[in-house]
């Protein structure tokens, strides 16, 4: 079988896999494997993205010795990847949960100081969402020019591509200035009456990490700076608007307190202005204020 046909295999089985149509017998998907690892130095950049997809989603045990020559290959060919096609492999790559060696990310970070001022948003954030999942630190450098291109771009951001952007950057310890920030605030506060719970939890963790600029040991350092108020208000409203949908009523004081407690401070101060607008639109008419005048619920 042909190197592209065993690719396509594993695209496939992997997408059916996601949609839950289907479980692949371990033997079938174990003797695939195996017959894909002989293969790899054949796989071109599009075959290896394609794998990596369908391994990520296959959620499959490796073989032995599979990762480490997975990501052999990628290394060699790093230059061949479309913007999209490294971000994807990365995200794939951080799903299987391999952390690549030294090579492989002296290898990435050379790359992306030269990709760094024409990547998309959307590549940037996959990109930065899967260094962090594999607890990769880019040189401080990099990460400053990875902020710096992100900024011209967080007009054009959803709520989950900011959600992740945010997450990410906390998570990568970055310290952005405090006009980055505010741009930041700006951009995701319009976002965020579409945005799912799950991003609003994100996108208010990300920020309440980034409140404080950090030393290379984790010690904070420097003036506290927090979200603005408005900021802190409307991402508190729109987790009420969520919760009530789920069959929760909280008010925004209970939310700061739950959330406190999954390691997300710095809304308290919004707390009250979140109340009186939540309140301030539900008296308009009966039902979730969030099927009246949003999108969506969650």
């Amino acid at each position: 079988m042909q190197p592209a046909e065993l690719t396509t295999i594993v695209w496939s089985l992997g997408s059916l896999t996601a949609a839950a149509k289907l479980v692949p017998d371990w033997e079938i998907q174990a003797r695939l494997l195996a017959a894909v690892q002989s293969q790899l130095p054949r796989l071109n950049p599009s075959q290896l993205s394609s794998l990596c997809w369908g391994l990520a989603k296959l959620d499959q045990e490796l073989p032995e010795g599979f990762a480490e020559a997975l990501f052999m290959e990628v290394q060699a060919q790093m230059q061949g990847f479309p913007d999209s096609g490294l971000a994807n492999v990365m995200w794939a790559l951080a799903k299987i949960g391999h952390l690549p060696g030294a090579a492989f990310r002296q290898a990435l970070w050379e790359e992306l100081h030269h990709r760094c001022h024409l990547l998309h948003i959307q590549d940037m954030c996959t990109l930065l969402w899967s260094l962090a999942r594999l607890h990769l630190q880019p040189p401080s450098d990099l990460l400053q020019a990875l902020l710096d291109q992100a900024l011209l771009q967080l007009q054009s951001c959803d709520s989950s591509q900011l959600a992740n952007l945010i997450w990410a950057l906390g998570r990568l310890q970055a310290s952005p200035s405090l006009s980055w920030l505010t741009d930041f605030e700006e951009a995701s506060v319009q976002t965020l009456p579409s945005a799912l719970l799950p991003d609003l939890v994100k996108l208010a963790w990300g920020r309440s990490e980034l409140a404080r600029q950090r030393l290379s040991d984790g010690r904070f350092v420097g003036n506290p700076r927090p979200a603005s108020v408005t900021w802190q208000a409307a991402i508190l409203r729109e987790m009420r608007l969520r919760c009530r949908c789920l069959g929760h009523e909280l008010d925004c004081l209970q939310l700061v307190q739950v959330l406190k407690e999954i390691g997300v401070d710095g809304l308290s101060e919004g707390a009250a202005a979140a109340e009186a607008s939540f309140w301030a639109e539900d008296a308009i008419g009966d039902g979730c204020a969030v099927e009246l005048f949003r999108p969506g619920c969650v």
